[in-house]
């Protein structure tokens, strides 16, 4: 009972996952990579297209930094000039 008790109050809150839709995009929205003049256009709300494939956005900005291992794609992404990662911490900010 103490041990769940401590999980409650000690478990950080996680936001929810990325929902480009969620988050006033829609389909066929364009998206500029921050790093290059790379682009994809956004497939559904958790997924894009580039290349002619379908990609979730981490994917995609791993391979085009050419690394792996977890990571946020958002911050390196730009929708009409803003950051997707500031579009996201509107969509999605604490309460």
């Amino acid at each position: 009972m103490l041990k769940q008790l401590y999980r409650q109050q000690n478990s950080k809150k996680r936001r929810p996952n990325q929902n480009f839709f969620e988050m006033g995009l829609k389909e066929g929205d364009i998206l500029k990579f921050g790093r290059n003049e790379e682009f994809c256009t956004i497939l559904n709300a958790r997924q894009v297209s580039y290349g002619g494939e379908s990609w979730f956005l981490s994917n995609l900005t791993n391979k085009l930094l050419d690394r792996t291992g977890p990571m946020h794609g958002a911050p390196y992404w730009y929708y009409n000039g803003k950051n997707l990662q500031d579009i996201y911490n509107e969509t999605y900010s604490f309460e």
